[in-house]
């Protein structure tokens, strides 16, 4: 069961330090160095959090009726080929729907995955659950660092490979990962005021750091570097 464990944290550092590497500070230097002005950026970087916040719910909810190991399948899939849809996107319109469809492998990856974890480890799922966290926040600490010396010394076509080559890694592991044992619970919608309110927060703490992720690097002295 360990080893189980090992592939669903090293899937998840690799995934999240992927996807971080595509958008942070790779999104918005991309986007400008293809003549993309401020409000076209913006709407570009919010395109993936838009399919993240359907995608976020219907996942779990497929992942309940067809299983955990199909969605991770197909989150790893995504995480593997939407790098390389950045070389064909040259305007905005495409380079939304670049990570519009980006968006959907983590709104995937990251409720599915806690769930496997959930069934599997129920005894201790909230310390494998946190252990699980912090691999992928190691990766997403690691990704800015990583992409924005890459884009300085070689340019974002690494940037793209190297995001497809850890997505990849990510798909080939989910093929390791076995189903969840036992009837999964039937879904029933619920309200909760507290839940609702944890959620206002949330929120609030994303929009802010997602403003910061996007334009700061335009102000930064890759700006330069990068086009």
């Amino acid at each position: 069961m360990k080893k189980i464990l090992y592939a669903i944290l090293i899937a998840g550092f690799f995934a999240i330090l992927g996807s971080t590497m595509s958008k942070s500070p790779t999104l918005p230097l991309y986007a400008q160095s293809l003549g993309l002005s401020r409000g076209e950026i913006g709407i570009v970087a919010a395109a993936s959090t838009i399919t993240g916040i359907f995608m976020n719910f219907v996942s779990g909810l497929l992942s309940d009726i067809y299983g955990r190991k199909k969605l991770l399948k197909i989150s790893g899939f995504v995480f593997f080929s939407a790098p390389l849809l950045y070389f064909f996107a040259n305007n905005a319109i495409a380079l939304a729907l670049v990570r519009a469809y980006y968006g959907i492998a983590t709104a995937i990856f990251v409720p599915v995955s806690l769930a496997l974890i959930s069934d599997l480890y129920s005894e201790k799922k909230g310390t494998f659950m946190g252990i699980l966290s912090s691999a992928t926040l190691v990766g997403r600490a690691i990704a800015p660092l990583l992409a924005g010396s890459l884009i300085y010394f070689a340019g974002f076509w690494i940037v793209f490979i190297l995001c497809s080559f850890f997505g990849f890694i990510t798909f080939a592991i989910t093929f390791t990962l076995p189903e969840a044992e036992g009837e999964l619970e039937k879904f029933e919608f619920s309200f909760s005021s507290t839940l609702f309110l944890l959620g206002l927060l949330d929120a609030a703490v994303y929009m802010a750091y997602q403003s910061i992720e996007t334009f700061l690097p335009l102000f930064y002295f890759l700006e330069d570097k990068a086009c």
